[in-house]
């Protein structure tokens, strides 16, 4: 992928994020795996946080040296306290999460069974939740909170 981010744009300066992290959680495909090209090209350290251990890593070998990935069920506020935990102590600061995690279950609603729902609502809403309420506690010490959050449908 290229992002052209050299020079400038009607006037505004380059925009750059050189020594900062950003956290991409569903970050293996579609607008996560995009976005973690996006922020690796204009300089950030990516980290990409995903279910699917496998897919995060052909995405984070494809972006190359300046991403990583780890294991992480959006679900689980344990989990997720510990995982942005490890990040802030590894790099030092989170400085912008691209909330992206999701799933979709493609049927009717009237198909739709509770299990679907809840699962649904439990990484797409709760999982969300976690992830922004977690990164902005490492944000702030920052001094800025970038939270970004996606929806697809």
């Amino acid at each position: 992928m290229t992002f052209h981010t050299r020079g400038t744009m009607n006037g505004l300066p380059s925009f750059r994020l050189d020594g900062r992290t950003a956290v991409v959680t569903g970050g293996w495909s579609g607008i996560g795996r995009t976005t973690a090209h996006m922020f690796a090209s204009v300089g950030a350290s990516v980290v990409i946080l995903d279910s699917d251990s496998a897919a995060a890593s052909d995405a984070a070998d494809e972006i190359g040296s300046s991403a990583r990935t780890i294991t992480m069920d959006v679900t689980a506020p344990t989990a997720v306290e510990e995982v942005f935990d490890g990040i802030g102590n590894r790099y030092g600061r989170i400085d912008v999460l691209f909330n992206n995690a999701g799933i979709n279950r493609r049927r009717a609603s009237m198909e739709l069974g509770l299990e679907d729902w809840n699962a649904l609502i439990a990484v797409n809403l709760t999982g969300m939740l976690f992830c922004a309420r977690t990164a902005a506690k490492h944000m702030t010490m920052c001094g800025s909170i970038v939270i970004q959050h996606s929806c697809w449908e």
